[in-house]
């Protein structure tokens, strides 16, 4: 099945979301992220419209897909369990549009280096990378999912629609042993609550590929040990 994911402006008039959803009914059953990460700070929707209005906007959004492109199922991507507070970021300003989406969702790395290609990964040298704990992202994302289930009555599927270790902050190796890990988890657990997975992503120019582009000709990769692992 094929899954999009869409920026899009939340001040949008209906007409053009209409327009949207006749352009997507013909390709049939799909999936639609709509404005991913929608808790951050990172995309150029926060900066047109502050959180309630992102939200109403997904609601919006996801009622017009229902109605005129029926086998397009919507994705809310937003915050992650916050174990200090009991309760999923921005769960007061998102409960809706938790309730209205098909399925639940979160983005979350084992290692990210976002400052990548500006800065480079040493310790002490600032803010734009992070290592976490395998095991807490995993407890943190399952507890995600069964705060929303508390807080909606519902169940619906859940999925990462990112998922990786970033090889520019750890190395091949770990990157590939920190992913194990998380698998070796998710393969031993008798609940099977993860739905599904989007692993981010499979070549690219810094360290999260299964691949890396090869420098002297861009149009083929170099594998790296996540691959075979």
């Amino acid at each position: 099945d094929v899954v999009l994911t869409l920026t899009i402006d939340p001040t949008l008039e209906d007409k053009y979301l209409i327009g949207i959803a006749r352009d997507l009914r013909p390709y049939g059953r799909m999936y639609l992220r709509i404005n991913h990460e929608c808790t951050g700070t990172w995309f150029c929707f926060n900066r047109r419209a502050d959180y309630k209005t992102i939200a109403d906007f997904f609601v919006r959004f996801a009622k017009i897909l229902k109605e005129y492109a029926p086998n397009v199922k919507t994705i809310l991507c937003a915050g992650m369990f916050m174990k200090e507070e009991g309760k999923v970021e921005m769960e007061d300003i998102f409960l809706e549009a938790h309730k209205v989406c098909d399925i639940w969702s979160g983005d979350h790395y084992l290692s990210l280096h976002w400052g990548w290609p500006v800065t480079v990964c040493e310790k002490g040298s600032g803010n734009d990378f992070a290592c976490y704990d395998v095991d807490e992202v995993y407890d943190q994302a399952k507890a995600t999912l069964h705060r929303l289930r508390e807080i909606t009555g519902m169940d619906k599927p859940f999925i990462l629609s990112e998922l990786n270790g970033d090889g520019d902050v750890t190395g091949a190796f770990v990157q590939s042993n920190m992913m194990r890990h998380f698998m070796n988890r998710l393969e031993k657990d008798p609940e099977h609550w993860l739905t599904a997975f989007t692993f981010y992503q499979f070549r690219d120019d810094g360290r999260l590929g299964l691949e890396i582009t090869d420098p002297n000709n861009s149009d083929v990769g170099i594998e790296q040990p996540m691959l075979a692992m």
